[in-house]
């Protein structure tokens, strides 16, 4: 008996179904990768090709995260760089003033007053120079002394330390207790006992041997080095302050309080290296007679190493942002092959799924009908 005598299981039907069913699918599958413009829109798509561009995709994402610590760093190497710049002019400056100062004729005291107001500029460049709150130029809290740390790679142990402020034997910035400007004080007993004459005293310029004493009835009065007689000297108070004057330590002191206690309200900076805050505090408390022994050196000399260090961490950074910028692409190229369609390749297969199931529309009819030929049997 014949296939075509069979009624009760309709074989070829179901075998035209089974071939519309399988192009309805990939008519759907090629009209859905054109709407979303992916090849892969599941992991039944591709398995393989689903992980492989997840992790890819995780990487390029890490990748540009690290691309942006990168421009950070950079940036904030140039903040660093400019005001070390800017100081590094200013130390010009002194230096100008200072060879000012050897000419007989000149005005030391004036130029004296020039290089206290350039030390002030310095104090502020020191303590101000921050790149969002984090300070440049200072071994503080969220500051420079411990250097910095930015991730440049997909792995958190690939990243750069820079630590321009640290560079060996010309430390910029120190120890966050070593202070310039600063702000301390001293017991005046602990220098001289005035005991014997009833008030309290400090020398303020020990080279001419001066001192500035107060007796128990408040009355500033002057002493010399010699012990000698006792002046008022109410009227010179009138115009002149302990500021005008420097300790034998090199601290400028501005009063003194009832426990004989002489302290400095100027204002401090701290997390300096000493050779840095020696050579500032040398510069804050300049005198006429002191210029020409100002010692800019090691100062400029850590300027300078820091100067240097920026320049070659701004060179790795290059460095590092061309090799992201080519990695990211990579990747992203290689990404783009595994889940991105290829509209041209997918609107073709569309278009041959859908002549296709027009095809097997047909013929599933017609072999749905063929059954029907048993019926002459029965005429």
């Amino acid at each position: 008996m014949s296939q075509s005598f069979r009624i009760n299981t309709n074989i070829g039907a179901l075998s035209a179904y089974s071939a519309l069913t399988k192009l309805n699918a990939q008519s759907q599958k090629a009209q859905l990768r054109i709407a979303s413009q992916k090849r892969i829109n599941n992991v039944a798509d591709d398995t393989s090709g689903f992980n492989v561009g997840k992790s890819l995709d995780s990487k390029v994402r890490i990748m540009e995260s690290a691309q942006r610590n990168v421009g950070s760093a950079q940036d904030m190497l140039a903040t660093a760089e400019s005001q070390l710049i800017s100081i590094k002019d200013m130390l010009t400056g002194i230096r100008a003033k200072i060879a000012d100062a050897s000419n007989p004729v000149s005005d030391n005291a004036a130029i004296a007053k020039d290089i206290q107001a350039i030390a002030d500029e310095l104090f502020s460049a020191f303590s101000s120079t921050k790149f969002n709150n984090t300070s440049l130029l200072q071994s503080v809290t969220n500051g420079a002394g411990a250097g910095f740390t930015f991730q440049t790679g997909v792995s958190s142990s690939d990243s750069i330390d820079i630590d321009y402020g640290n560079v060996s034997g010309k430390e910029l910035v120190g120890d966050a207790s070593t202070t310039a400007f600063g702000e301390s004080s001293f017991n005046i007993d602990d220098y001289w006992d005035p005991s014997a004459d009833g008030g309290s005293g400090a020398s303020i310029d020990p080279d001419s041997g001066l001192y500035i004493l107060q007796d128990q009835n408040g009355t500033w009065m002057t002493y010399t080095k010699d012990r000698g007689s006792f002046s008022e000297v109410s009227e010179w108070w009138s115009t002149h302050t302990l500021e005008d004057y420097a300790f034998e330590e090199g601290t400028v002191w501005d009063y003194f309080d009832e426990g004989n206690n002489a302290t400095t309200s100027s204002g401090d900076i701290s997390g300096l290296s000493s050779a840095v805050a020696t050579a500032l505090d040398s510069l804050k408390n300049v005198t006429s007679g002191t210029i020409s022994s100002l010692s800019l050196d090691g100062l400029e000399d850590s300027i300078d190493a820091s100067l240097g260090s920026i320049g070659n961490y701004s060179q790795r950074l290059d460095s590092k942002q061309e090799f992201l910028t080519s990695a990211i692409s990579n990747s992203k190229s290689a990404y783009s092959r595994l889940f991105d369609a290829d509209m041209g390749l997918e609107q073709l297969n569309a278009t041959k799924a859908q002549i296709g199931s027009q095809a097997a529309t047909s013929m599933f009819s017609q072999m749905n009908f063929a059954p029907q030929g048993v019926l002459q049997l029965f005429s």
